[in-house]
């Protein structure tokens, strides 16, 4: 059992560890950064939607974090650039919509909710009428 407390918060942590070489210093710094990379993931999950990862290796969950990430920051930046400001994941909902469709990217993004819904609508017809 480690026991180390903070002096700016003066708050004491305690660890389990098997680690008897290193400090308390130590140990309360690895703690530290693993907390870091799961406060990260959950983030990952909550804000990027990667429900599974599809390969286990590094290169593949690196890949796939890398590519949500680069997705999530792009929804972002059209949410800063659409006036009215709409939110990340109302624009994803709003591309999962029009992906098929040849319709200018900022004019979907620009018009009025009830523009979007009619979109939505004449989608669930086609997609209706088409023969699966």
């Amino acid at each position: 059992m480690v026991t180390y407390i903070d002096a700016e918060t003066c708050h004491v942590y305690e660890f389990l560890t098997d680690l008897c070489s290193l400090s308390a210093m130590n140990i309360a710094k690895i703690y530290k950064a693993r907390w870091q990379v799961e406060i990260f993931f959950k983030w990952v999950k909550g804000n990027l939607r990667i429900k599974s990862f599809f390969g286990a290796s590094e290169n593949a969950v690196r890949t796939q974090v890398w590519i949500a990430m680069i997705y999530y920051l792009l929804l972002v930046w059209l949410s800063a650039r659409v006036h009215p400001q709409r939110s990340p994941t109302e624009i994803a909902r709003i591309l999962k919509t029009i992906v098929l469709h040849e319709i200018p990217l900022f004019e979907v993004l620009c018009c009025k909710p009830e523009t979007l819904d009619k979109l939505q609508s004449d989608e669930k017809a086609t997609q209706m009428r088409l023969p699966y």
